[in-house]
């Protein structure tokens, strides 16, 4: 009897790993807040900032996360070469975007706290979006760490420049460690690993986020 309890009690941990592993899959749940007083009041919105502009700055917001959770990004980089006169340049294109009004995108808990509106936003994967984001989250798919920063005086969208940022920073910690000359440009797809932390420091949104790149081409300036 003893030997079939502990079977059974295995059995029961097994499907409940199972059950959670999958749910963690079928599910993406994230933190986001909007300032209802922001420091600067932007163009035909309202000052404090209605429940409807806060919550479709979350959504908007949460779209492009989820989006780049799910789909991810394209991306092209040439760093800064001060010796070669190269400005840096950096172009990220989402890939696929959650359309507005998806109903799978739900807010799912709001508290007012600090003048600000923070949310718990929750989006129902499809069996393709599974599938896309289990492919990329192989340990095959190297991972980096990135930390960005927007100007919290310009506009709430800063909140995305600053991810865009860490994204950036993110190519470029991981590439520090496998070339060992500057290249020319760097063309990949970059994903959203997990839901990143964003914060407010000195005038400044700082998020920092973890990413799976995969790394297409680099173009060395020997070939220019």
């Amino acid at each position: 009897m003893g030997f079939l309890k502990k079977i059974f009690i295995v059995c029961i941990s097994l499907f409940l790993s199972a059950y959670i592993f999958s749910i963690q899959f079928e599910l993406l749940t994230i933190d986001v807040w909007c300032e209802l007083e922001p420091p600067v009041r932007e163009q035909d919105t309202d000052y404090p900032l209605s429940k409807k502009q806060a919550a479709e700055n979350i959504l908007n917001e949460a779209r492009f996360i989820i989006s780049g959770m799910i789909y991810g990004f394209d991306f092209s980089y040439v760093p800064f070469d001060k010796s070669r006169n190269v400005q840096e340049q950096f172009q990220l294109t989402p890939i696929s975007e959650i359309p507005r009004g998806d109903k799978n995108l739900k807010i799912i808990y709001t508290e007012h706290r600090n003048r600000k509106l923070f949310t718990k936003v929750q989006y129902e994967l499809e069996e393709y979006q599974i599938k896309r984001r289990s492919a990329w989250l192989s340990n095959a798919i190297p991972s980096a760490t990135g930390r960005g920063e927007g100007n919290l005086f310009k506009s709430y969208s800063e909140k995305i420049t600053s991810y865009e940022q860490a994204i950036k920073n993110a190519i470029r910690n991981l590439l520090k460690t496998q070339l060992f000359n500057k290249p020319r440009q760097i063309i990949g797809q970059a994903l959203i690993e997990e839901a990143p932390q964003i914060f407010i420091s000195a005038g400044s949104y700082i998020s920092k986020l973890r990413v799976k790149l995969k790394i297409q081409e680099v173009t060395p300036y020997s070939v220019f």
